[in-house]
């Protein structure tokens, strides 16, 4: 392949006979110039001779191996190997930058940058390279030549990022080039000697590599150091057991702090505004302490500004910043970055104005508006995506949160003139015990906490608002509220007060009791509330007022009580494991289901009413209702007073009933386990009442057993269960039966087994405290 028709570096590399050759150092071969173009070559080589103490190091590639990742290893011709990936090669320590056309720029300690001959003849061609020796005074050179060939150009400079190294050795002024440039330095004290640094056009930067350690310092001042076009000065510091002083002698730069984790005080004096900008001082802490203390001064009287960079500062508890030892900034930004939380006590008395960005969580740990930060009005952290935890006073007017889980604690009471907008995320306005939200203007806040006594309107809110969680054994006021299916989380003894007017949409409030009491009240009629109990044990659910019907779940053993239960219409506790609603019983219930456990309720009915009992042994009692009732004593042994008007005793089927054995029923020593195992029906009006079996039954036809019998006597007990068993085995499914011993009992037999004629295997009995006839059975 011709070198003229060489289309890449790997072109290159695989005919590497065809580079350009040297026969003697500091000479180019005849057939080289001929290859690469002699004004090309002529240009560079004179403007390179031009300049005294210069070395020609230019060698021939003789090998190269692929690393991955775009990067190869090349052997030259004098042994030397380096690493080349897309604009940068190293040689001894030397950074080397190479643009795509492999134009090549070389810097190092003490010298200035410098452009080299280089060739492209119809694509990328190493010629070689000349350094400048440490020392020189040259400045960089260029040329504007012109190469043979229409397609062949002189690139001057490299964009890419480039590392000069400055030693103890080197004096004078370093200047850089016009690429990306980090001046590293070893130690403070390889700068006593330099005049000044200047970064030139491009993003530079000086990194100073060994920590400041105990009661050591940088100091400009004392250095004499001038820095010019430099965005930033990094500086390490490890200061263990003594604090460390950094005097920027009012440098325009941006400073940035390793703290490594260290506690000591930082101290930084002489802060001026950062490299392009008058008003604005600039400084990046990372790696902050709990405890540690960054004191910063800023010098300058425009400076109002301070921007503040926070990369993982005390996340294991709180680190301080102080912007008050200088000029105070009015105005602060700071940017959060990082794997960790950021979490800071910060002094700035004359901030009015607070802006928030970055992605890592920060917490600010004292109060803005409070001590140290007394004339905050403003905060702007729209854009910050991590969590962010503020607190504020009544002092600050605005909050504009960003797109994280933020929480904003209030302690005090909101005004009208007081906004905030919670961004995206699920947010948190958290209310100091005794603070109110009944003004002002609060937008995308998911959740309200109270810490104790709150009054919150809800006027004050939009729709964003799902949870109010109330922290304390206090009274909460929910004024207005607007919200259906608002989730409350109440701790033990919490009281939550429903006043003002509840919104149309309003039909529900889902409550869950933390603890062993909870009261409901208010004058707003918010309908109904579902309340889950997480509290072992029994739990009490007082309803003053506010609502009309009530679910009640969790699994736990429930008690209703208050004054306002009386206005209950609607009571479901099949998600409770037990229910008591004995005291202040509802006298307008419609509609009643109970536990799965035993449940001991007393229910009045004006109107039409079903009652269904539930699972367990229950204890029923309507006997001062007026109305009409379905009752449904579901499973177990049932305990049930009949009151009202036209009250009808249903089952959902015969399983509903506890039945014997028929083996059972034929001995007289086990008619108390008989009678145990019965369901009890008191307040029964034959003739007005109904009980419900018939559908259940085989045979609808009620036998009437005409002897009256005596349980007390065994020859009675005989006549009765040879008169029961004959009417059973006959067919008869539903027997009514008189015990007229002490006291009038009436037991209604029902075949449970449904076994057919001639056969029963287990009976369900039902014990009546008044008479009944088989007109009653439908």
């Amino acid at each position: 392949m011709e070198f003229k028709d060489m289309q890449s570096v790997a072109d290159l590399i695989a005919n590497k006979e065809a580079l350009i050759k040297r026969n003697k150092r500091g000479k180019i071969t005849a057939a080289a110039v001929a290859a690469a173009g002699a004004s090309v070559i002529a240009a560079a080589q004179s403007e390179a001779a031009s300049v005294d103490g210069f070395e020609d190091i230019t060698s021939s590639v003789v090998s190269f191996e692929r690393l991955g990742n775009g990067q190869i290893e090349f052997e030259l011709e004098n042994g030397q190997r380096f690493i080349a990936s897309e604009g940068q090669y190293i040689i001894d320590g030397k950074e080397i930058m190479v643009s795509g056309e492999l134009v090549t720029v070389v810097n190092g300690p003490g010298i200035n940058s410098m452009v080299v001959a280089v060739a492209v003849a119809g694509a990328a061609a190493l010629v070689g390279l000349f350094l400048l020796t440490s020392g020189s005074s040259a400045t960089a050179a260029s040329s504007s030549a012109s190469t043979a060939s229409s397609s062949s150009s002189y690139i001057s400079a490299s964009s890419s990022l480039k590392t000069v190294s400055i030693s103890s050795s080197d004096t004078g002024d370093i200047v850089g080039s016009g690429a990306d440039t980090v001046f590293q330095v070893s130690n403070v004290t390889a700068l006593t000697d330099i005049d000044s640094i200047d970064g030139g056009t491009g993003t530079d930067s000086l990194s100073i590599e060994s920590a400041l350690t105990n009661s050591s310092s940088l100091d400009m001042t004392s250095l004499g150091l001038e820095l010019h076009n430099l965005e930033s000065v990094e500086v390490a510091v490890n200061s263990d057991g003594g604090g460390v002083t950094i005097d920027m002698d009012s440098e325009d730069t941006t400073l940035v702090i390793d703290a490594n984790t260290d506690n000591e005080t930082i101290t930084v004096t002489d802060l001026s505004a950062k490299y392009g900008s008058t008003d604005a001082a600039a400084l990046t802490v990372k790696g902050m302490a709990d405890g540690q203390t960054l004191d910063v001064a800023v010098t300058g009287a425009p400076v109002v500004k301070f921007e503040l960079g926070l990369e993982n500062a005390g996340d294991a508890g709180a680190a301080t910043v102080n912007l008050d030892n200088g000029v105070d900034p009015t105005q602060v930004t700071i940017t959060t970055s990082g794997s960790a939380d950021n979490d800071i006590a910060l002094t700035a008395n004359a901030m009015t104005d607070l802006t928030i960005k970055g992605s890592a969580d920060l917490e600010i740990t004292n109060t803005l508006g409070g001590a140290n930060l007394a004339a905050v009005t403003d905060i702007n952290a729209a854009t910050a995506s991590g969590d962010l935890e503020l607190s504020i006073d009544a002092t600050v007017q605005t909050v504009d949160l960003g797109t994280g889980n933020d929480t904003l604690n209030v302690t005090e009471s909101m005004t009208a003139n007081h906004a905030c907008d919670g961004g995206d995320g699920t947010d948190v306005l958290a209310l100091a015990a005794g603070i109110d939200a009944a003004l002002g203007d609060v937008d995308k806040v998911e959740t309200i906490s109270t810490a104790g006594a709150s009054t919150i309107d809800f006027d004050v809110f939009d729709s964003a608002v799902s949870t109010v969680d109330v922290n304390a054994a206090a009274t909460v006021n929910l004024n207005d509220l607007d919200v259906d299916n608002l989730l409350v989380t109440a701790v033990n003894n919490a009281v939550l007060d429903f006043d003002g007017t509840a919104g149309a949409g309003v039909n529900n409030v889902r409550i869950t009791q933390e603890g062993a009491g909870v009261t409901i009240d208010g004058d707003a009629s918010i309908g109904a509330a579902t309340v889950t109990q997480t509290n072992a044990g029994t739990n009490t659910i007082t309803v003053s007022g506010g609502i009309t019907e009530l679910d009640i779940d969790g699994d736990r053993t429930a008690v209703v009580a208050g004054t306002g239960a009386t206005a209950l219409t609607d009571v479901d506790a099949s998600g409770a494991a037990a229910l008591t609603m004995t005291a202040n019983d509802p006298t307008t219930i419609t509609s009643f289901v109970g536990s799965g456990g035993v449940d001991d309720v007393d229910l009045g009915f004006t109107g039409t009413a079903l009652i269904h009992a539930g699972a367990g042994d229950d204890q029923v009692d309507t006997a001062g209702a007026s109305g009409t009732a379905t009752v449904i004593g579901g499973t177990g042994v049932d305990d049930i007073t009949f009151g009202g008007n036209k009250q009808i005793l249903d089952f959902d089927g015969l399983g509903d009933m506890t039945s014997i054995a028929s083996s059972t029923f034929t001995a007289f020593a086990d008619f108390d386990a008989m009678i145990a195992a019965a369901e009890t029906l008191g307040g029964f009006d034959s003739g007005t009442d109904t009980i419900d079996l018939k559908d259940l039954t085989a045979n609808d036809s009620v036998a009437v057993l005409s002897t009256t019998y005596d349980h007390d006597d065994t020859a009675s007990f005989d006549t009765f269960v040879t008169d029961a068993l004959a009417r059973l085995y006959a067919g008869n499914d539903i027997i009514i039966a008189h015990d007229d011993d002490t006291t009038p009992n009436y037991y209604l037999l029902v075949d449970v087994g449904q076994d057919g004629i001639g056969a029963t295997s287990s009976l369900g009995i039902i014990q009546l405290d008044a008479s009944i006839a088989d007109t009653d059975i439908v």
